[in-house]
């Protein structure tokens, strides 16, 4: 057993200074072997007894100082900054609420407070027929988007008299509302409708541009790793028409008018449109708008459509992975007064209408690189199925796509054969076009 010093002291006190050196040593010794040896252990005091001690020098069996085991390296806890974590949960529900509206609207919801889209295009065309070349702007249009809020988006055409504007709330990711003069949820394309195989600038089938003062839900049903479908209801003011004294004299209502904010009746426009997507693959779009256009709440007209789209890649092959195909079928039918005589389609199972516009396109796209593709596009448009008109066309476009700055603008060179519907060609009847264009998108 080890003494302590206390003993030792009480030893160094009693002997002679030959023998308080021995002890001072024995002191010294003690003091590093208990410094490498750990805590001190306890030694009862010295007894009286234990006092005598004899003449020769008391040599105090000193412990081998113990190899230290290491000691574990203490945990050391990483610390938290809760408002970062809380900043990052912020930014997530954001990117979440961002790519819900992102469809809906043609324009995704923005992180900043207030943003910019800008949409234009440069038109070179040469018109076979009238031996026309003109250099002309298509369309123009500047977009002005306001993030209100994290929920509340704003978005409005900037022009004298806006081509749409919208109020967008997102109430949770996946569900969101909107209000104004909306776009139209109808087929394939936000802006233009391409149903007979080109943009419908005459808007023989639906407005070129179609909007409406309404409102919208948009919400995504379904959202799985093979399955995903995006859903739009709407009502919006609608078409618009009087009645005739007599069948010459009766036109067909205006389609979608959307041009002012009153309508002509209680009635609303009422539709819907689904988005749904196959193994990311495959894109299927029904259509559907109903409406009873006449003061009096009388005479109905429905439309609907149906589009499909086999994105790039959807054939896992070389080669072949970088093809793309896309279509869409409309079909318009119209009461009129005096003369609802067709009896098939929808309407016509239950009453008969005057009129149908049909309209239908085909396309293939393939990329040669990924910023250089060729495209083959036809299809076929009759804006009314009981006579025949100059705008019953046939239309086969081979051409070529360019894309750069990241996508962000798009050049085309096309040539369109335009074809009657006796399907006799004619370079001149109605008259091919030939067409360059520049299309901005930002």
């Amino acid at each position: 057993m080890t003494p302590t010093l206390p003993a030792l002291a009480a030893l160094f006190e009693k002997r002679t200074p030959a023998r308080r050196k021995v002890v001072v040593v024995v002191v010294i010794v003690v003091a590093a072997a208990a410094v490498h040896a750990g805590p001190p252990v306890f030694v009862p005091p010295v007894s009286a007894e234990s006092e005598a001690v004899p003449d020769e020098p008391v040599l105090v069996p000193v412990p081998e100082p113990a190899a230290l085991a290491p000691s574990p390296p203490l945990a050391v806890e990483e610390p938290v900054d809760f408002d970062e974590e809380e900043e990052k949960e912020d930014l997530r529900s954001k990117q979440i609420r961002a790519g819900a509206g992102a469809e809906s609207g043609g324009a995704s919801a923005q992180e900043t407070s207030s943003g910019l889209k800008l949409f234009v295009d440069f038109l070179a065309e040469a018109d076979l027929a009238k031996k026309s070349f003109v250099f002309r702007p298509n369309h123009t249009y500047v977009f002005v988007v306001a993030q209100v809020t994290d929920d509340i988006s704003f978005i409005i055409h900037v022009d004298t008299n806006p081509v749409f504007w919208e109020l967008q709330y997102e109430a949770m990711p996946g569900l969101s509302f909107k209000v104004g003069k909306i776009w139209v949820p109808f087929g394939t394309n936000e802006f233009h409708h391409l149903i007979g195989g080109r943009v419908d600038q005459q808007s023989f089938f639906l407005p070129e541009t179609w909007s409406d003062y309404g409102i919208a839900v948009n919400w995504n049903a379904i959202d799985t790793e093979w399955v995903n479908v995006e859903t739009t209801f709407y009502a919006v003011n609608g078409s618009q028409g009087n009645v005739a004294d007599s069948p010459a004299a009766q036109e067909v209502p205006t389609v979608g008018a959307g041009a002012a904010a009153n309508d002509n009746n209680y009635s609303k426009a009422l539709g819907g449109r689904a988005k749904i997507t196959l193994f990311n693959d495959f894109v299927v779009t029904p259509s559907v708008y109903f409406d009873v256009w006449d003061p009096d709440n009388t005479y109905r007209l429905l439309f609907y459509s149906l589009g499909f789209e086999a994105r790039r890649g959807f054939i896992a092959l070389p080669w072949l992975d970088r093809l793309r195909l896309r279509g869409e079928y409309g079909r318009g039918e119209i009461e009129l007064p005096f003369r609802n005589l067709q009896t098939d389609g929808v309407i016509g199972a239950t009453g008969g209408f005057a009129i149908a516009r049909v309209g239908f396109y085909g396309e293939a796209t393939y990329s040669i690189v990924d910023t250089l593709g060729f495209r083959v596009r036809g299809g076929r448009i009759n804006g009314d199925n009981t006579k025949r008109e100059a705008s019953d066309l046939w239309m086969v476009e081979p051409a070529l796509l360019w894309t750069i700055a990241h996508g962000k603008v798009q050049l085309t060179a096309a040539y369109q054969f335009l074809l009657p519907e006796d399907l006799v060609y004619d370079p001149l009847v109605p008259g091919d076009v030939l067409y360059a264009k520049v299309f901005l998108q930002f």
